[in-house]
């Protein structure tokens, strides 16, 4: 008799488990993946803070010792971040584009071409 209702609990158990993966399953079947960032999203991130940091650094030992030294790293910071978000600029239009076209009709160009005419929007 403690077998039957060990058993039992065990098979209601493993029901009530399936049924909570078929919900989340359910709940979770329109999501869209997380795209993982790129290093140079990463890297562009990166500078722009640290460019904040050092500006907010330099402003502050401004303000308490009344000094315009550190105007010449807050410059330098300013600077830094310009040229850091041109270039990730520049460095995304570029891979946006073939041939001065935009990446997704010169694909679509190409399958056409090729014959191969698959409108499926899965990125993989």
């Amino acid at each position: 008799m403690d077998y039957e209702y060990k058993l039992k609990r065990a098979l209601d158990h493993a029901d009530k488990v399936k049924l909570k993966q078929e919900l989340d399953e359910i709940r979770h079947a329109n999501d869209k993946p997380k795209e993982k960032l790129s290093f140079s999203k990463i890297a562009f991130i990166f500078m722009m803070v640290n460019c904040t940091v050092i500006e907010i650094y330099s402003l502050v030992v401004m303000a308490i010792f009344a000094d315009l030294s550190a105007l010449t790293t807050l410059i330098v910071a300013v600077v830094g971040e310009c040229v850091s978000l041109a270039a990730y600029m520049i460095k995304s239009m570029h891979e946006n584009t073939s041939g001065g076209i935009v990446y997704e009709s010169a694909m679509e160009r190409l399958r056409n071409e090729l014959g191969t005419n698959n409108t499926d929007d899965a990125v993989g």
